[in-house]
């Protein structure tokens, strides 16, 4: 039976983890003395305060001009856009704004904020959501009063949540905590050294507060980490004791203990846990975050590399190791971001109880970005005009969301992340993305050379040429993928080649370490070509090497770890009518016949019996 008192000692006497944790939460900041970090309300009391561009913080209008600004150019709120002129807003200068709270409406509903400016004929209407979720017809009620109230204004709704969450009503922007951090810190970068020393301090201490919230940083949750594992028994145990309903995640073995407690005993390890109630409150949070446990068992489960996903307890997020490629070629973002790789898919619970799969482009350089976007578009992702802007930073590309019943079931959790990733529409944008680094990675636009041809009996003609081929080259089923756009096929003997190699590190064609595939092209070529794909970097490099051996070019770039795909060979050969099946398997024998291809092949071959040879 564990012993409560020596746990509980090693953890506060012993652990320079904890002590070091603890120290960072038990700084002193007033607004934590007075728990407004805790209340939605308290959080409107301070927005009013600098929303007004009159009040004692000597702002002026610098906060609501901000405000206004980071609203107008998320990209969620593009659609909004073209209703105001937003010109004429930022040519504003709000000096006599008035900000009202908890304004009454004719339902005895109460809005949080309302900012009015009669001179500007402009209301900005904040609904404020700080861990909490809005409710039935809230939105509508609000919008129709002030619409009543104040007619013939430019009405602005926004709102405001912890994590951009999706208003029911879609005339409100979209705006979150982050965006404030962003406003302030701004601010006092530029204005700090000429603020009142009283009013630089309370704002420092306001972003302080949305600094733990928001932005908890990797350090700090390592060491919750860390000192859950090593302490998970004491931090349970006084969880436990003040949180009747933490049985959730606890040992049975803990809970009896706790109620075995006698009320002294029970008393003074509570004021225990209430000395250190930051502390161990977020190192239990960090530690049983039910998201984070849910990811580990879907990385698993799909068989993401390592160095391709992270657990973070709230965004746990992943990329594709294909999407590497694109490290070397668009370079990595400018500051330190997520995986920091072009691309980033996310995982989260949003107000809704949902769990939501994101997947966003991220701060490349401005001609890297670009370039990756326009390719994006190309192969049929909808990019917004404003995210191809210079200053522009990030592009989100795919969401989805999907209802989770329990939160604290981590299998249901897995398999609604599993659902996600394997929606159809979740794969049609990684199939582009695939596409549009093949294009940046290979400098060619596979889609713009490969015709694309209305005739049914055209479109057909490349596939029934291709099985008529096989059966001359006597390729056997399960060796080749009729297809009427891409055919492909493998020799028998390339199978023996996973024997050493292995096969794709996703599902690849017909994952094998090799693909071959004819295609038409635009201007009425046929094309061969024969590809290495993607195995794990060692077998994939030790196999292009092989080949090397043997006489085949390899291009340096291709053996870079991070690489995915080699071209050995591609050659075209001229159709002069689509319409006969005779020229075209004529024109793929020609191709497959090349000496180049044979000598390729010819290579292929030799490695596969020199593995055969050593097997036996």
């Amino acid at each position: 039976m564990m012993d409560y008192n020596y746990e509980i000692l090693s953890l506060l006497d012993n652990s320079l983890e904890f002590e070091k944790l603890h120290s960072k939460f038990s700084r002193f900041n007033p607004f934590k003395i007075l728990r407004v970090d805790q209340f939605e309300i308290r959080h409107s009391n301070v927005l009013s305060w600098l929303l007004n561009p009159n009040d004692n913080h000597n702002l002026g209008s610098f906060f609501v001009k901000k405000l206004l600004a980071k609203t107008f150019v998320k990209a969620e709120n593009e659609n909004l856009l073209g209703r105001y002129n937003l010109i004429q807003l930022h040519k504003h200068s709000f000096h006599d704004l008035e900000v009202y709270r908890e304004v009454q409406t004719s339902n005895n509903k109460r809005i949080d904020i309302l900012a009015v400016s009669e001179l500007q004929k402009v209301v900005i209407l904040i609904e404020n959501k700080y861990k909490s979720s809005e409710s039935d017809g809230q939105l509508n009620n609000y919008l129709s009063f002030v619409r009543q109230k104040y007619s013939g204004y430019t009405i602005i709704p926004i709102f405001l949540s912890l994590d951009s969450s999706v208003p029911t009503n879609k005339e409100y922007f979209i705006l979150d905590y982050h965006d404030i951090l962003d406003i302030l810190k701004i601010y006092m970068d530029v204005n700090g050294d000429q603020i009142f020393h009283p009013i630089k301090e309370f704002i420092n201490y306001y972003i302080s507060i949305l600094e733990d919230e928001l932005i908890r940083d990797e350090e700090d949750i390592e060491l919750a980490l860390q000192i859950y594992k090593k302490h998970k028994d004491a931090i349970d145990f006084l969880y436990a004791v003040h949180n009747e309903k933490a049985d959730k995640f606890i040992s049975s073995e803990v809970l009896t203990q706790v109620a075995a407690l006698s009320p002294e005993d029970k008393i003074a390890i509570d004021k225990i846990y209430l000395d250190h109630q930051e502390t161990i409150n977020f190192i239990y949070t960090v530690g049983n975050s039910i998201i984070r446990e849910a990811f580990l068992e879907f990385v698993l489960q799909n068989e993401i590399p390592d160095n391709c996903w992270r657990d973070h307890i709230r965004v746990p997020s992943f990329i594709f190791p294909e999407w590497r490629q694109l490290d070397e070629i668009l370079g990595v973002p400018k500051e330190e971001w997520w995986l920091n790789n072009a691309f980033i898919i996310w995982f989260e619970r949003i107000w809704d109880n949902r769990l939501k799969l994101t997947v966003e482009v991220g701060p490349l350089d401005y001609e890297a970005r670009l370039r990756l976007l326009n390719t994006l578009e190309r192969k049929g992702v909808k990019i917004k005009e404003k995210s191809k802007e210079q200053g522009a930073m990030y592009t989100r590309i795919y969401t989805s969301a999907i209802k989770v019943e329990n939160w604290a079931d981590k299998k249901e959790i897995v398999e609604a992340m599993n659902r996600l990733y394997n929606k159809e529409d979740f794969y049609s944008i990684c199939t582009a993305i695939s596409g549009a680094i093949h294009e940046i990675v290979y400098g060619q636009n596979s889609d713009d050379e490969m015709i694309h041809t209305e005739n049914t009996g055209e479109k057909e003609i490349l596939a029934k040429s291709f099985e008529q081929f096989m059966k001359e080259q006597g390729i056997q089923e399960g060796c080749y993928n009729v297809h009427h756009r891409l055919p492909s096929f493998i020799l028998p003997e390339f199978r023996v080649l996973e024997q050493s190699f292995g096969i794709p590190r996703w599902n690849w064609w017909l994952n094998n370490c090799l693909i071959m595939w004819f295609e038409r092209l635009k201007d009425n070529r046929l094309k061969f070509t024969i590809e290495v794909g993607p195995l794990e970097s060692d077998k994939r490099i030790e196999f292009l090497n092989r080949l090397e051996e043997k006489g085949i070019k390899i291009n340096p770039r291709s053996k870079l770890p991070e690489a995915s795909y080699t071209r050995i060979f591609s050659g075209t050969h001229e159709i002069l009518d689509w319409t006969d099946e005779k020229e075209i398997i004529t024109a793929m024998n020609n191709l497959y016949s090349n000496s180049e291809c044979k000598k390729v092949i010819l290579a292929i071959n030799e490695i596969a019996e020199e593995i055969t040879t050593l097997i036996r």
